[in-house]
Protein backbone atom coordinates (compact mmCIF):
# COMPACT_ATOMS: atom_id res chain seq x y z
CA UNK A 1 0.00 0.00 0.00
CA UNK A 2 1.43 3.82 -1.13
CA UNK A 3 1.95 6.42 1.19
CA UNK A 4 -1.31 8.01 -0.75
CA UNK A 5 -3.67 5.56 -0.04
CA UNK A 6 -2.55 5.45 3.96
CA UNK A 7 -2.95 9.60 3.72
CA UNK A 8 -6.59 9.22 2.14
CA UNK A 9 -7.36 6.47 4.63
CA UNK A 10 -6.17 8.54 7.64
CA UNK A 11 -8.07 11.17 6.76
CA UNK A 12 -11.43 9.76 6.72
CA UNK A 13 -10.71 8.15 9.91
CA UNK A 14 -10.20 11.19 11.27
CA UNK A 15 -13.44 13.08 9.42
CA UNK A 16 -15.30 10.36 11.08
CA UNK A 17 -14.03 10.85 14.77
CA UNK A 18 -14.75 14.31 14.10
CA UNK A 19 -18.34 13.90 13.31
CA UNK A 20 -18.70 11.47 15.93
CA UNK A 21 -17.37 14.38 18.29
CA UNK A 22 -19.83 17.08 16.95
CA UNK A 23 -22.50 14.81 17.48
CA UNK A 24 -21.84 13.40 20.49
CA UNK A 25 -21.76 17.45 21.57
CA UNK A 26 -24.62 18.20 19.91
CA UNK A 27 -26.80 15.42 21.91
CA UNK A 28 -25.22 16.46 25.43
CA UNK A 29 -25.94 20.41 24.83
CA UNK A 30 -29.39 19.71 24.20
CA UNK A 31 -29.59 17.23 27.96
CA UNK A 32 -26.73 19.69 29.64
CA UNK A 33 -29.34 21.52 32.05
CA UNK A 34 -30.20 19.66 35.21
CA UNK A 35 -31.28 22.12 37.60
CA UNK A 36 -32.97 25.49 37.36
CA UNK A 37 -33.66 28.12 38.80
CA UNK A 38 -36.69 30.63 39.72
CA UNK A 39 -38.12 32.48 36.64
CA UNK A 40 -36.78 29.92 33.97
CA UNK A 41 -39.11 29.05 31.47
CA UNK A 42 -39.43 25.40 31.41
CA UNK A 43 -41.16 22.69 29.94
CA UNK A 44 -43.51 20.30 32.86
CA UNK A 45 -44.54 17.04 31.42
CA UNK A 46 -48.29 16.84 32.17
CA UNK A 47 -50.68 13.68 31.46
CA UNK A 48 -48.18 12.66 29.21
CA UNK A 49 -47.54 16.10 27.52
CA UNK A 50 -44.77 18.63 27.56
CA UNK A 51 -46.87 22.11 28.96
CA UNK A 52 -45.08 25.73 29.26
CA UNK A 53 -44.59 26.80 32.90
CA UNK A 54 -42.47 28.64 34.92
CA UNK A 55 -39.82 28.08 38.36
CA UNK A 56 -41.57 29.30 41.06
CA UNK A 57 -39.50 27.50 43.78
CA UNK A 58 -36.08 25.28 44.07
CA UNK A 59 -36.01 22.91 46.88
CA UNK A 60 -32.82 21.60 48.58
CA UNK A 61 -33.72 17.64 47.25
CA UNK A 62 -34.21 19.03 43.44
CA UNK A 63 -37.63 19.03 43.52
CA UNK A 64 -39.69 22.03 42.25
CA UNK A 65 -42.98 24.44 42.65
CA UNK A 66 -43.92 25.39 38.96
CA UNK A 67 -46.90 27.01 37.71
CA UNK A 68 -48.49 26.18 34.69
CA UNK A 69 -49.29 28.77 31.97
CA UNK A 70 -52.84 29.60 32.85
CA UNK A 71 -53.05 28.26 35.99
CA UNK A 72 -53.26 30.60 38.77
CA UNK A 73 -50.97 27.85 42.00
CA UNK A 74 -47.73 26.13 42.22
CA UNK A 75 -47.36 22.77 42.20
CA UNK A 76 -44.41 20.56 43.35
CA UNK A 77 -42.89 18.48 40.38
CA UNK A 78 -39.45 16.57 39.66
CA UNK A 79 -36.30 17.26 37.49
CA UNK A 80 -37.82 13.58 36.02
CA UNK A 81 -40.42 15.78 34.42
CA UNK A 82 -39.24 18.74 33.57
CA UNK A 83 -37.07 20.17 30.52
CA UNK A 84 -35.81 23.27 29.33
CA UNK A 85 -38.40 25.07 27.47
CA UNK A 86 -38.00 24.61 23.35
CA UNK A 87 -38.63 27.74 20.96
CA UNK A 88 -42.16 27.64 19.39
CA UNK A 89 -42.71 26.40 16.39
CA UNK A 90 -43.62 28.52 13.27
CA UNK A 91 -46.76 27.82 11.45
CA UNK A 92 -48.41 28.88 8.24
CA UNK A 93 -52.36 28.77 7.83
CA UNK A 94 -55.59 31.08 8.16
CA UNK A 95 -55.48 31.48 11.04
CA UNK A 96 -51.85 32.80 11.63
CA UNK A 97 -51.28 35.12 8.37
CA UNK A 98 -47.43 35.84 7.71
CA UNK A 99 -45.66 32.76 9.48
CA UNK A 100 -46.02 34.28 12.69
CA UNK A 101 -44.38 32.74 15.85
CA UNK A 102 -46.99 30.46 17.53
CA UNK A 103 -46.92 28.40 20.80
CA UNK A 104 -48.03 24.51 20.00
CA UNK A 105 -51.40 23.85 21.57
CA UNK A 106 -51.48 22.13 24.76
CA UNK A 107 -53.92 19.28 25.56
CA UNK A 108 -57.62 20.28 26.95
CA UNK A 109 -58.65 19.91 30.08
CA UNK A 110 -61.13 17.07 30.37
CA UNK A 111 -63.55 18.15 33.17
CA UNK A 112 -65.72 15.19 33.30
CA UNK A 113 -63.09 12.35 33.65
CA UNK A 114 -61.26 14.86 36.13
CA UNK A 115 -64.23 14.59 38.06
CA UNK A 116 -64.76 11.09 37.86
CA UNK A 117 -61.63 9.44 38.71
CA UNK A 118 -62.74 8.97 42.76
CA UNK A 119 -65.77 10.08 44.22
CA UNK A 120 -63.27 11.91 46.88
CA UNK A 121 -61.23 14.41 45.46
CA UNK A 122 -58.31 13.09 46.76
CA UNK A 123 -58.63 9.59 45.34
CA UNK A 124 -58.91 8.21 48.49
CA UNK A 125 -60.70 7.58 51.87
CA UNK A 126 -61.54 10.71 53.77
CA UNK A 127 -59.93 11.85 57.18
CA UNK A 128 -61.06 10.22 59.98
CA UNK A 129 -62.66 12.03 63.05
CA UNK A 130 -63.39 11.34 66.92
CA UNK A 131 -66.55 12.21 68.24
CA UNK A 132 -65.71 12.05 71.84
CA UNK A 133 -62.47 12.51 72.79
CA UNK A 134 -63.00 13.04 76.51
CA UNK A 135 -62.16 9.38 77.81
CA UNK A 136 -60.34 8.37 80.16
CA UNK A 137 -61.91 11.11 82.69
CA UNK A 138 -58.97 10.32 84.57
CA UNK A 139 -56.02 9.16 84.58
CA UNK A 140 -53.53 7.75 81.30
CA UNK A 141 -54.96 7.19 78.39
CA UNK A 142 -54.68 3.77 76.89
CA UNK A 143 -52.61 2.75 74.09
CA UNK A 144 -55.60 2.06 72.16
CA UNK A 145 -57.34 5.70 72.71
CA UNK A 146 -53.51 7.38 72.37
CA UNK A 147 -53.50 5.96 69.22
CA UNK A 148 -56.87 6.94 68.15
CA UNK A 149 -56.32 10.74 69.02
CA UNK A 150 -53.45 10.48 67.40
CA UNK A 151 -54.90 10.18 64.12
CA UNK A 152 -57.79 12.61 64.48
CA UNK A 153 -54.67 14.84 65.56
CA UNK A 154 -52.93 14.48 61.70
CA UNK A 155 -55.56 13.50 59.30
CA UNK A 156 -57.23 16.44 58.18
CA UNK A 157 -57.30 18.87 55.02
CA UNK A 158 -54.96 21.92 55.77
CA UNK A 159 -54.21 24.13 52.76
CA UNK A 160 -54.05 22.18 49.25
CA UNK A 161 -53.39 18.81 51.01
CA UNK A 162 -55.02 16.14 52.60
CA UNK A 163 -52.89 14.28 55.50
CA UNK A 164 -53.83 10.49 56.11
CA UNK A 165 -52.26 8.10 58.15
CA UNK A 166 -51.31 4.19 58.46
CA UNK A 167 -49.49 1.91 60.91
CA UNK A 168 -50.11 4.04 63.37
CA UNK A 169 -48.29 2.18 66.97
CA UNK A 170 -48.35 4.43 70.56
CA UNK A 171 -47.01 3.57 73.51
CA UNK A 172 -47.76 5.66 76.53
CA UNK A 173 -45.45 6.30 79.33
CA UNK A 174 -45.67 7.93 82.81
CA UNK A 175 -47.14 11.32 83.36
CA UNK A 176 -45.55 14.57 84.38
CA UNK A 177 -46.28 18.32 85.51
CA UNK A 178 -47.04 20.95 83.27
CA UNK A 179 -43.63 22.57 82.61
CA UNK A 180 -44.08 26.30 81.21
CA UNK A 181 -40.55 26.38 80.03
CA UNK A 182 -41.43 23.04 77.59
CA UNK A 183 -44.81 23.57 76.61
CA UNK A 184 -45.12 26.44 75.20
CA UNK A 185 -47.59 27.49 72.36
CA UNK A 186 -49.75 24.38 73.24
CA UNK A 187 -52.76 25.06 72.33
CA UNK A 188 -55.99 24.97 75.41
CA UNK A 189 -53.79 22.68 77.01
CA UNK A 190 -54.92 22.25 80.89
CA UNK A 191 -51.44 23.30 82.99
CA UNK A 192 -53.02 21.74 86.10
CA UNK A 193 -53.19 18.04 85.19
CA UNK A 194 -50.51 15.98 84.24
CA UNK A 195 -49.37 15.15 80.35
CA UNK A 196 -48.32 11.83 79.26
CA UNK A 197 -45.30 11.28 76.96
CA UNK A 198 -46.17 8.83 73.75
CA UNK A 199 -43.54 7.50 71.32
CA UNK A 200 -44.50 4.44 68.33
CA UNK A 201 -44.44 4.82 64.14
CA UNK A 202 -46.60 5.77 61.77
CA UNK A 203 -46.84 6.29 58.37
CA UNK A 204 -48.39 9.94 56.67
CA UNK A 205 -49.58 10.50 53.57
CA UNK A 206 -49.59 14.14 52.31
CA UNK A 207 -52.23 13.85 48.91
CA UNK A 208 -52.67 16.45 46.31
CA UNK A 209 -56.31 16.85 45.08
CA UNK A 210 -56.18 14.42 41.42
CA UNK A 211 -55.91 16.55 38.31
CA UNK A 212 -55.63 14.77 35.28
CA UNK A 213 -53.27 18.07 33.79
CA UNK A 214 -50.57 17.87 36.62
CA UNK A 215 -48.02 15.21 36.79
CA UNK A 216 -47.50 15.87 40.65
CA UNK A 217 -52.19 15.38 40.65
CA UNK A 218 -51.99 12.36 38.29
CA UNK A 219 -54.00 9.20 39.86
CA UNK A 220 -52.35 6.80 41.58
CA UNK A 221 -49.32 9.28 42.22
CA UNK A 222 -50.73 12.40 44.04
CA UNK A 223 -49.31 11.71 47.38
CA UNK A 224 -46.27 12.00 49.20
CA UNK A 225 -45.66 9.01 52.02
CA UNK A 226 -43.42 9.88 54.97
CA UNK A 227 -42.10 6.67 57.17
CA UNK A 228 -41.74 8.18 60.54
CA UNK A 229 -40.19 5.08 62.70
CA UNK A 230 -39.47 7.23 65.97
CA UNK A 231 -42.20 9.44 66.67
CA UNK A 232 -42.42 10.85 69.81
CA UNK A 233 -44.99 13.31 71.45
CA UNK A 234 -47.39 14.13 74.13
CA UNK A 235 -51.20 13.33 75.18
CA UNK A 236 -52.61 16.39 76.97
CA UNK A 237 -56.27 17.52 78.60
CA UNK A 238 -57.14 20.74 76.86
CA UNK A 239 -59.07 23.17 79.81
CA UNK A 240 -62.94 22.14 77.43
CA UNK A 241 -61.83 18.20 79.24
CA UNK A 242 -60.83 16.68 75.84
CA UNK A 243 -57.27 14.86 74.87
CA UNK A 244 -55.03 15.86 72.73
CA UNK A 245 -52.17 13.36 71.75
CA UNK A 246 -49.61 14.96 68.95
CA UNK A 247 -46.80 12.56 67.52
CA UNK A 248 -43.95 13.18 65.03
CA UNK A 249 -40.60 11.90 64.12
CA UNK A 250 -38.12 15.08 64.37
CA UNK A 251 -35.32 12.51 62.65
CA UNK A 252 -36.12 12.14 59.67
CA UNK A 253 -34.05 12.41 56.18
CA UNK A 254 -34.62 12.13 52.82
CA UNK A 255 -34.40 8.53 52.52
CA UNK A 256 -38.02 8.30 54.82
CA UNK A 257 -39.77 10.07 52.27
CA UNK A 258 -41.23 9.46 48.73
CA UNK A 259 -43.06 11.18 46.34
CA UNK A 260 -45.15 10.75 43.77
CA UNK A 261 -47.01 7.62 45.15
CA UNK A 262 -50.58 6.17 45.33
CA UNK A 263 -52.39 7.33 48.21
CA UNK A 264 -54.08 4.79 51.24
CA UNK A 265 -56.74 2.61 49.59
CA UNK A 266 -60.33 3.93 50.12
Amino acid sequence: MNNQNIQRRQSMLLATVISLVIMFGASSSANAQTTYKVGDRIEAKVSGEWVKAEVRKVEANGSLYIRHDGSSGDVLTFPDYVRPATAATPTDNRKNPGNQTVDQPTQATNANADANVNANKYGTRDARTCKDMKAPVKGAPTAALAKQYVICDIEKVSGPYLYLVENVRVEVGDGRPFNPNLDINVPEINVRLPIYSIRGSLTKYQCYEVNLNFTVSAPGKNCTRYEEPKAKGDCYKTTFGDWRCTMTDLSGTNGTWFPGVSPPKP
